[in-house]
C-alpha cells in the first residue's frame, strides 16, 4: 500500500495569448447580450470557428476558470421529465374581509385615551 502523493500541476497544452483571450471574452459575453445560454459546447464551437482553437472541452473550461474566472452552473436536463402535480382548486377567497365594528372609547375622570394606551416608563436620570 502507498501513502497520498503530491498533485502534480499539469500545464494546459493551449497556450492562448491576451488577444485571444479577449476575444474568447466576448464570445461568452455575445451569448449574453443575445439572451442565450452560454453552453461550453457553443463556446466551443464558436472558438473553433473564430480562433482556430484547437483544444477541447475540458481545455476550454479550464481557460475559463482559471483565466478568465468564468463559472459554469449545472443546468437542468431537457430529457428529464418534470415531476407531476396534483393541481386541486383554489377556493374563492372574498375580497373584502369584514370586521366586526369598534365600539368607542369613553374617556374616564378628566384622562386622554392616549395616558391608557403609553407604557408606564420610570423616569431616568442622568
Amino acid at each position: 500500500m502507498t501513502g497520498p502523493k503530491k498533485k502534480r500541476c499539469r500545464k494546459t497544452k493551449v497556450q492562448l495569448d491576451y488577444f485571444q483571450l479577449c476575444a474568447l471574452r466576448g464570445i461568452v459575453s455575445s451569448y449574453g447580450n443575445r439572451k442565450e445560454v452560454p453552453t461550453l459546447g457553443k463556446i466551443l464551437a464558436a472558438a473553433k470557428h473564430e480562433l482556430n482553437y484547437r483544444g477541447g472541452k475540458e481545455s476550454l473550461r479550464l481557460i475559463l476558470l482559471n483565466k478568465l474566472g468564468i463559472k459554469f452552473k449545472k443546468c437542468e436536463k431537457k430529457n428529464k421529465k418534470p415531476p407531476e402535480q396534483n393541481i386541486q382548486p383554489i377556493q374563492q377567497i372574498p375580497n373584502v374581509i369584514t370586521h366586526p365594528p369598534m365600539q368607542p372609547v369613553k374617556p374616564v375622570e378628566n384622562q386622554y385615551i392616549y395616558n391608557n394606551m403609553m407604557p408606564q416608563v420610570p423616569p431616568v436620570s442622568y
